[in-house]
């Protein structure tokens, strides 16, 4: 109001305007806040410790009791760290609430209060809009030396509201993936609070929003969602429902269940078809929300845009209640792939393309649908390790594995196989034996180098492992705590992000002829070809691209004994494998190229450079900076984009998936069926606990062994869903 009055006067000095409005702004909290989310900024601002409590709002007029109740809790709060405030029941009435210090609430009488801190809310006139308030006269918010709050003793230092708590400024940064112990230590060590490790958790959960209330109204947003990016958001999305649930005992009334969604960004994905490098990984994460136990699908390929490795992006997302076919299925359909015209099928259908999963049946069954049955589908050889590991008892030797794994003759992987066999265990000799037939099958699903090279999959420096997507869903952990609907709106943001990478790379690949990855590979090898020779030396053969050239090279550890490999130029093969490897050109080659062209004289000293780099990556558009730059102009026009808070529309009749009685895990159902419900002693009155999650005798919520439910077992509303969850029981009648 101050602010507002001067800005009203008639003279103002140069500026003073200025500083007026920017008075008018910060007193005016609320127009800083994000719409949808004044009621949380509100909080999140009162509770900030920079900031001091504004004695002001106790004075202002309350709509009802719990308001003005709330409000001297908050000043509590803020203060005092703690929740050291008490209603007064013994002297409640419908016009009168008193407010004493937490040590007095047993006292007798309002006169045999030790404490001196005493406040009083009073009820206006029924036809006044705001009823309450807090009394002025008599007030007195502090407490006397006599008071127990700073002793050992009151209970009132140990508690805190969560509600408010909630919102204090150390929880904001912290990621959903922290234990309840961590966060209690962090609310000590920066707030001064001292709350329980399982409050804390509870807390930082409803901080990101995980509640019932939260959940269920999200699916509400989805059928706007899928609209705004199909239209608008330059993205392909498509949403399952299970709109008929009469098989579980719900009535067909229009209302329908989340069963799954799938979405693809088609400007990464045309962008990465252009110039992505052919390496697509697929796999599959478990949610770590509350309430949701779906997995989410990923399809993450490859760009070059930095020199230490290559780049990570996420392409397409589906989410479902399993890991079933479908999942993997939804991965191509939505990214086009199953479309003969699709310029990423094309990619994915080249020879010297990886497809890679973690070896389950339902993505190598849903890639060969798709890809075709002669297309090589690798396995991720982290998981072959991990399985090999899990089987052997005794003799575990993890650099023979990788022996294994990386040798590139037949020489090499039958000296490596030996050793395995007289150290690891049979169950994991065995279980390697099975995988390694199945490496060199004609349809199988190659996980060594040696099947690589001989299967002609380029690997792109990558040992075989299934990394990309792996790395992907590291970095989603913290997502994987939200619901489906926010974990699909922060895959945008992260989409975002990359889209940002490629544009800020085209710009410095200006005037530059190699990607910065494919630019270093290059180098190096360039460096190295310098010490290799073709002939004794004085002596050089004249070369023919089609046939085998000997490049000899200067051994490693120095001794005096030389390595020698075969190199043909037109076929783009060398002995050392690294060139099928890498997919650039080795030293060997470039050597052999090197002195092809010097013999023929056939290039023009300014040209010798940008020649020599575009044959050493054949030219793919991947590795060629122009090409990058020229999808970046496109990506440009294409890039994802996200819904506006305020325009978000909702759909009453849009659930979460049917809630059933599902196991934690780690339980089998015949361990839950016949697991004792409380049984009481004999001659002893025990009173028997009833479960608030499934509503059982004989534990609390705390000891529920059914994963939490998102209804609510006092509505009437949702009798229908409480009589499915409870018929889904194991051993229910």
């Amino acid at each position: 109001m101050q602010a507002q009055e001067a800005l009203n006067e008639d003279a103002h000095v140069e500026g003073q305007v200025a500083e007026i409005l920017a008075g008018l702004n910060d007193s005016d909290v609320e127009n800083q806040a994000p719409i949808n989310h004044i009621d949380d900024y509100m909080e999140d601002y009162m509770m900030d410790k920079d900031k001091e409590f504004d004695d002001k709002l106790l004075d202002e007029d309350y709509i009802s009791r719990s308001d003005a109740y709330k409000m001297l809790s908050l000043q509590s709060t803020k203060k005092y760290k703690a929740n050291i405030t008490r209603q007064f029941h013994k002297m409640r009435s419908a016009k009168r609430t008193h407010i004493v210090c937490v040590t007095d609430k047993n006292a007798a009488s309002l006169a045999e209060c030790l404490c001196s801190y005493h406040a009083v809310i009073k009820r206006k006139r029924t036809k006044d809009e705001s009823k309450y308030y807090i009394e002025k006269e008599g007030r007195n918010l502090e407490h006397n030396v006599g008071c127990l709050r700073n002793s050992a003793n009151c209970p009132g230092n140990t508690t805190v509201r969560s509600e408010f708590m909630q919102h204090v400024k150390a929880l904001h940064p912290i990621s959903l993936a922290t234990t309840g112990k961590e966060v209690a230590m962090t609310l000590a060590e920066k707030e001064r609070m001292i709350v329980p490790s399982k409050q804390a958790k509870n807390v930082l959960n409803k901080r990101n929003g995980i509640t019932r209330k939260v959940y269920r109204n999200s699916f509400k947003e989805f059928p706007y969602h899928e609209k705004f990016f199909n239209e608008e958001g330059n993205a392909k999305m498509e949403l399952h429902w299970r709109t008929n649930a009469e098989g579980v005992g719900l009535a067909q009334n229009g209302n329908k269940y989340f069963r799954g969604y799938e979405i693809c960004a088609t400007g990464i994905r045309n962008f990465v078809a252009r110039v992505g490098i052919p390496f697509y990984s697929f796999d599959a994460c478990f949610s770590k929300h509350l309430y949701y136990t779906g997995v989410y699908g990923n399809l993450v390929a490859l760009v070059d845009t930095k020199a230490a490795s290559l780049t990570n992006v996420p392409v397409a997302l589906t989410t479902e209640e399993s890991e079933l076919e479908s999942l993997y299925s939804g991965l191509f359909k939505v990214s086009g792939c199953n479309n003969a015209d699709s310029e990423l099928a094309k990619q994915m259908k080249e020879q010297l393309s990886c497809v890679i999963g973690d070896g389950a049946p339902q993505f190598f069954n849903a890639a060969q649908s798709t890809l075709g049955i002669q297309k090589s589908i690798a396995t991720c050889s982290l998981h072959v390790k991990e399985n090999a590991r899990k089987r052997c008892k005794s003799g575990w030797n993890e650099k023979l594995f990788w022996r294994l794994q990386k040798a590139r003759s037949r020489r090499e992987r039958d000296t490596a196989w030996a050793d395995i066999q007289s150290t690891y265990s049979p169950a994991a000799v065995n279980y390697l034996r099975a995988q390694l037939d199945d490496d060199m099958s004609a349809h199988g699903r190659p996980w060594t180098r040696f099947a690589h090279r001989h299967k002609e999959i380029c690997t792109f420096g990558r040992k075989g492992t299934n990394n990309p997507v792996e790395q992907e869903h590291s970095k989603q952990v913290p997502m994987r705590h939200h619901e489906p609907n926010r974990f699909l709106l922060s895959w945008g943001k992260t989409v975002r992000e990359r889209e940002d990478i490629f544009l800020t790379t085209a710009e410095k690949l200006v005037g530059k002829i190699l990607t910065p990855w494919a630019d270093r590979i290059f180098e190096n090898n360039h460096d190295a070809m310098r010490t290799c020779q073709i002939g004794n030396g004085n002596v050089v053969p004249i070369i023919n691209p089609d046939a085998v050239v000997e490049v000899v090279e200067p051994n490693e550890n120095g001794n005096a004994r030389e390595s020698r490999y075969h190199v043909n130029l037109n076929a783009r093969t060398c002995t050392c494998t690294n060139w099928i490897y890498c997919g650039i050109a080795c030293c060997h080659a470039l050597k052999a190229w090197d002195v092809y062209h010097a013999q023929r004289n056939d290039i023009p000293r300014n040209e010798f450079s940008r020649r020599i780099r575009e044959w050493a990556v054949d030219s793919k558009p991947w590795f060629l900076a122009s090409k990058f730059i020229e999808a970046a102009e496109i990506l440009k026009t294409e890039r994802i984009k996200l819904p506006a808070d305020a325009n978000i529309e909702v759909d009453d009749k849009c659930f979460p998936p049917v809630c059933l009685a599902k196991l934690k895990p780690g339980r089998s159902v015949q361990q839950v069926a016949a697991a004792p419900q409380g049984r009481p002693r004999r001659g002893r009155i025990v009173r028997v606990n009833f479960c608030g999650n499934c509503k059982r005798a004989g534990h609390t919520r705390s000891k529920c062994r059914f994963m939490p439910v998102w209804f609510d077992w006092s509505d009437d509303e949702d009798n229908h869903f409480q009589e499915v969850y409870r018929r889904s029981i194991p051993g229910a009648q």
